[in-house]
């Protein structure tokens, strides 16, 4: 039980460090953050032609900003510790 603790963990961490290193590119620089590598960068349906028109730049800044958000209230959740 205490190696699938630590495996799920690792799991969490891993997964929280790959959506914030993509919303942090998305925020900084949309354009460098379609040059990351797939499995990094999470675009799903995000296509490079947003990156034409200055809307869809700032659409991309915006799901970065509000990813940055919840990572930041998931983190604080997670040290804030049970309610009650």
């Amino acid at each position: 039980m205490k190696v699938l603790r630590a495996l799920a963990y690792i799991g969490g961490a891993y997964a929280m460090l790959t959506i914030l290193t993509s919303s942090l590119y998305m925020l900084i620089s949309p354009r460098a953050w379609f040059d990351l590598p797939s499995w990094i960068g999470l675009h799903g349906a995000v296509r490079r032609k947003m990156l034409k028109d200055r809307w869809g730049v700032m659409q991309i800044r915006m799901m970065g900003a509000i990813f940055l958000v919840g990572i930041g209230y998931m983190v604080i959740a997670i040290f804030r510790g049970p309610r009650g």
